[in-house]
């Protein structure tokens, strides 16, 4: 990863889009809601982490896994995405393309693992979750109920959101605000 990072500084920019202010507002939009997946993802039982197989089985799906069963790695997908729109240029779209897609893959594979480890258990929590973030509401498998996503997970997630959105310039060299 370090090698990636220190070779997407060091290579010369060839510009494929220019990032107008609609790109910069659709990107923000998705970073708001990549932070949401993220924090929801990391302070929720998720049996798709190591080490949290039983503890989020027993649990079930609730709030966030309800949207999607790997909200960490969606949200990791949607912060690329969101990345590659914003830059613009070649380097960022294979940079941030190829983390998004990783993180994608990521979710499948751990699927994949979920299911040889723990078969029809894995397999009945896939039956009422779903890897696209709202298959499982639209299909009719899954409702979120009032109060499964915690106020301060919302609240968590703004003002991590609005933190990095003020201080990216001074962290990562780059104004942000499309104002």
């Amino acid at each position: 990863m370090a090698w990636m990072v220190l070779a997407y500084g060091d290579a010369p920019r060839t510009v494929l889009w220019e990032a107008h202010t609609a790109i910069r507002h659709g990107s923000l939009t998705i970073m708001l809601l990549a932070f949401f997946l993220l924090v929801c993802g990391a302070t929720t039982r998720n049996p798709g982490i190591m080490d949290m197989e039983e503890k989020g089985l027993q649990t079930g799906a609730i709030g966030i896994l309800k949207i999607t069963r790997h909200p960490v790695m969606w949200g990791m997908a949607l912060w690329g995405v969101s990345h590659a729109l914003a830059n613009g240029h070649q380097e960022g779209l294979i940079f941030f393309g190829s983390l998004a897609a990783l993180a994608l893959v990521g979710a499948s594979h751990i699927d994949y693992r979920r299911t040889l480890s723990l078969g029809d258990r894995w397999r009945d929590y896939m039956a009422v979750t779903s890897h696209v973030p709202l298959g499982a509401i639209l299909s009719g498998r899954a409702k979120v109920g009032k109060g499964e996503i915690k106020w301060w997970q919302t609240l968590l997630s703004i003002a991590l959101y609005a933190s990095f959105l003020f201080s990216h310039e001074t962290l990562f060299g780059r104004y942000v605000l499309p104002i």
